[in-house]
């Protein structure tokens, strides 16, 4: 029984988890930033090609 009285009272990782959790927010924030940055790229850049074509001929 003491054993798992000290296991709760154990709060050594816990700045690492909460450091590990904030981590892993940035990262999903950062890819999804991304994932909506190239599809607008993409997008301009087909509106691009279209108009240059419709030019040319």
């Amino acid at each position: 029984m003491t054993i798992i009285r000290r296991l709760f009272r154990d709060d050594k990782g816990v700045g690492t988890i909460e450091y590990a959790l904030v981590a892993m927010l940035i990262s999903v924030a950062a890819l999804s930033a991304y994932a909506n940055l190239g599809s607008k790229v993409q997008s301009h850049w087909s509106n691009s090609y279209g108009a240059i074509s419709a030019h040319l001929g």
